[in-house]
Protein backbone atom coordinates (compact mmCIF):
# COMPACT_ATOMS: atom_id res chain seq x y z
CA UNK A 1 0.00 0.00 0.00
CA UNK A 2 2.36 2.78 0.98
CA UNK A 3 4.99 1.91 -1.93
CA UNK A 4 1.91 1.89 -4.03
CA UNK A 5 1.34 5.45 -2.54
CA UNK A 6 4.67 6.46 -2.64
CA UNK A 7 4.71 5.91 -6.31
CA UNK A 8 1.86 8.32 -6.91
CA UNK A 9 3.63 10.81 -4.94
CA UNK A 10 6.51 10.68 -7.35
CA UNK A 11 5.19 10.60 -10.22
CA UNK A 12 2.53 13.45 -9.71
CA UNK A 13 6.32 15.11 -8.33
CA UNK A 14 7.65 14.18 -11.59
CA UNK A 15 5.09 15.46 -13.76
CA UNK A 16 4.69 19.09 -11.50
CA UNK A 17 1.71 18.05 -9.67
CA UNK A 18 2.90 19.66 -6.22
CA UNK A 19 -0.12 20.01 -4.30
CA UNK A 20 -1.05 16.14 -5.18
CA UNK A 21 2.37 14.27 -4.28
CA UNK A 22 2.79 16.80 -0.98
CA UNK A 23 -1.11 15.06 -0.14
CA UNK A 24 0.06 11.62 -0.56
CA UNK A 25 3.06 12.46 0.58
CA UNK A 26 1.75 13.48 3.96
CA UNK A 27 -1.00 10.38 4.24
CA UNK A 28 2.23 8.01 3.93
CA UNK A 29 4.05 9.96 6.59
CA UNK A 30 1.17 10.25 9.14
CA UNK A 31 1.68 6.16 8.58
CA UNK A 32 5.36 5.71 8.83
CA UNK A 33 6.66 9.16 9.59
CA UNK A 34 10.16 7.76 9.62
CA UNK A 35 9.52 6.85 5.77
CA UNK A 36 12.59 8.28 4.53
CA UNK A 37 11.77 8.38 0.59
CA UNK A 38 8.98 10.17 1.78
CA UNK A 39 10.70 12.96 3.93
CA UNK A 40 13.43 12.95 1.34
CA UNK A 41 10.04 13.76 -1.61
CA UNK A 42 8.18 16.19 0.82
CA UNK A 43 11.94 17.80 0.99
CA UNK A 44 12.38 18.32 -2.69
CA UNK A 45 8.16 19.36 -3.00
CA UNK A 46 9.26 22.39 -0.11
CA UNK A 47 12.61 23.58 -2.05
CA UNK A 48 10.56 22.96 -5.74
CA UNK A 49 8.33 25.78 -4.32
CA UNK A 50 11.48 27.98 -2.90
CA UNK A 51 10.30 27.27 1.01
CA UNK A 52 13.68 26.52 1.76
CA UNK A 53 12.96 26.41 5.70
CA UNK A 54 10.67 23.71 5.77
CA UNK A 55 12.64 21.75 2.91
CA UNK A 56 15.79 22.08 5.30
CA UNK A 57 13.32 20.84 7.88
CA UNK A 58 12.81 17.80 5.99
CA UNK A 59 16.11 17.14 4.72
CA UNK A 60 17.41 17.46 8.35
CA UNK A 61 14.96 15.34 9.97
CA UNK A 62 16.09 12.35 6.75
CA UNK A 63 19.79 13.24 8.08
CA UNK A 64 18.81 12.88 11.64
CA UNK A 65 17.38 9.64 11.04
CA UNK A 66 20.45 8.57 8.35
CA UNK A 67 23.46 10.59 8.98
CA UNK A 68 24.84 9.72 5.76
CA UNK A 69 22.16 10.17 3.49
CA UNK A 70 23.63 11.15 0.05
CA UNK A 71 20.30 12.64 -1.09
CA UNK A 72 19.86 14.57 1.82
CA UNK A 73 22.85 16.04 1.81
CA UNK A 74 23.09 16.87 -1.65
CA UNK A 75 19.76 18.51 -1.75
CA UNK A 76 21.00 20.67 1.78
CA UNK A 77 23.98 21.59 0.00
CA UNK A 78 21.95 22.76 -3.16
CA UNK A 79 19.67 24.78 -1.06
CA UNK A 80 22.46 26.42 0.72
CA UNK A 81 24.15 27.51 -2.42
CA UNK A 82 20.64 28.98 -2.94
CA UNK A 83 20.48 30.93 0.00
CA UNK A 84 24.01 31.92 -0.78
CA UNK A 85 25.58 30.27 2.43
CA UNK A 86 28.28 29.14 0.36
CA UNK A 87 30.41 27.63 3.41
CA UNK A 88 27.69 25.65 4.54
CA UNK A 89 27.22 24.53 0.85
CA UNK A 90 30.70 23.56 0.47
CA UNK A 91 30.72 21.40 3.52
CA UNK A 92 27.96 19.58 2.56
CA UNK A 93 28.76 18.95 -0.84
CA UNK A 94 32.42 17.99 0.34
CA UNK A 95 30.75 15.14 2.70
CA UNK A 96 28.90 13.73 0.20
CA UNK A 97 32.07 13.17 -2.01
CA UNK A 98 33.08 11.18 0.83
CA UNK A 99 30.43 8.81 0.22
CA UNK A 100 30.07 8.99 -3.71
CA UNK A 101 33.59 10.07 -4.78
CA UNK A 102 32.79 9.61 -8.51
CA UNK A 103 29.55 11.49 -8.98
CA UNK A 104 29.55 13.56 -11.90
CA UNK A 105 26.43 15.45 -10.36
CA UNK A 106 28.57 16.64 -6.81
CA UNK A 107 31.57 17.94 -8.91
CA UNK A 108 28.76 19.69 -10.98
CA UNK A 109 27.21 21.16 -7.67
CA UNK A 110 30.65 22.10 -6.31
CA UNK A 111 31.43 24.08 -9.56
CA UNK A 112 27.97 25.87 -9.13
CA UNK A 113 28.99 26.86 -5.91
CA UNK A 114 32.45 27.94 -6.99
CA UNK A 115 30.54 29.94 -9.89
CA UNK A 116 28.67 31.44 -7.06
CA UNK A 117 31.80 32.50 -5.10
CA UNK A 118 33.22 33.76 -8.31
CA UNK A 119 36.53 31.35 -7.88
CA UNK A 120 36.50 30.51 -11.51
CA UNK A 121 39.47 28.37 -11.27
CA UNK A 122 37.80 25.47 -8.48
CA UNK A 123 34.66 26.14 -11.02
CA UNK A 124 37.09 25.69 -13.96
CA UNK A 125 38.70 22.12 -12.12
CA UNK A 126 35.03 20.60 -10.74
CA UNK A 127 33.12 21.28 -14.02
CA UNK A 128 36.44 19.36 -16.06
CA UNK A 129 36.06 16.66 -13.07
CA UNK A 130 32.09 16.58 -13.64
CA UNK A 131 32.47 15.93 -17.34
CA UNK A 132 35.39 13.49 -16.91
CA UNK A 133 33.35 11.48 -14.70
CA UNK A 134 30.72 11.70 -17.07
CA UNK A 135 31.61 12.77 -20.83
CA UNK A 136 27.72 13.59 -21.83
CA UNK A 137 26.79 16.11 -18.76
CA UNK A 138 25.53 18.95 -20.86
CA UNK A 139 25.13 21.42 -18.09
CA UNK A 140 28.85 21.07 -17.14
CA UNK A 141 29.64 21.24 -20.40
CA UNK A 142 27.60 25.02 -20.75
CA UNK A 143 28.87 26.36 -17.58
CA UNK A 144 32.33 25.58 -18.29
CA UNK A 145 31.66 27.16 -21.52
CA UNK A 146 30.38 30.36 -19.65
CA UNK A 147 33.31 30.57 -17.28
CA UNK A 148 35.86 30.29 -20.36
CA UNK A 149 33.66 33.30 -22.26
CA UNK A 150 34.23 35.18 -19.27
CA UNK A 151 37.54 34.85 -18.08
CA UNK A 152 38.73 35.26 -21.69
CA UNK A 153 40.26 31.72 -22.21
CA UNK A 154 39.35 29.02 -25.06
Amino acid sequence: MIKNLFKKAADSYKIGDLVTSERIVKQILSETPDNISALILLGSIYSSRHQYGKAISQFKEVLRLDPDNFESLNNLGVIYRRLEDYETALKLIRKTLTLKPNSADIYYNMGNIYKCQENTEMAIDAYRKAITLNPLFVLAYNNLATLYQHSGNT
